[in-house]
């Protein structure tokens, strides 16, 4: 959540310029005139709220995605693949959840509860390929803001 549970968790800096102007501006924070120890509790702040950003437009392009793409979703968990397995049943599911699956003593496929042949899994590297690149294509499509501010913090 963007907004912390905390009063603390926001440096009084941030709040003095909140509670000053509707949107803060660089200029209204007076870098210049602030101490070593605000300046820290701001930068750490930013990257904190950087950080909250970007898990938020992920979760969003997640979302999208998955509404999109029914076969980058895990049948058992309901979300993307991170790492997705094809199973005996030929259907692709997130490795942690089919491990767990078939950790419980279950030989039958979550999808279509028919007997599994093995309880092997394989990586699906090419789904797993196919996802990466429709969430960079999703990125890059995302504000330009959003994506000079990814750029710099890879650098």
């Amino acid at each position: 959540q963007l907004t912390p549970k905390r009063v603390d968790a926001i440096p009084p800096i941030a709040i003095d310029v909140h509670q000053s102007s509707a949107i803060p501006t660089v200029e209204s924070f007076h870098i210049e005139d602030r101490s070593d120890e605000e300046l820290g509790q701001l930068a750490q702040f930013a990257s904190r709220l950087r950080d909250a950003a970007d898990a938020e437009i992920d979760r969003r392009i997640c979302d999208a995605l998955a509404h999109e793409h029914d076969e980058y979703v895990c049948p058992i968990t309901q979300a993307i693949m991170t790492d997705p397995v094809c199973a005996a049943d030929g259907h692709s599911y997130e490795r942690s959840a089919i491990e767990r699956w078939l950790g419980e003593g279950n030989s039958r496929s979550p999808k279509t509860n028919l007997q599994l042949a093995h309880m092997h899994i394989t990586p699906n590297h090419a789904l797993l390929k196919t996802i990466r690149g429709a969430m960079e294509e999703a990125r890059e499509a995302w504000p330009q803001p959003v994506r000079r501010v990814r750029a710099r913090r890879n650098m």
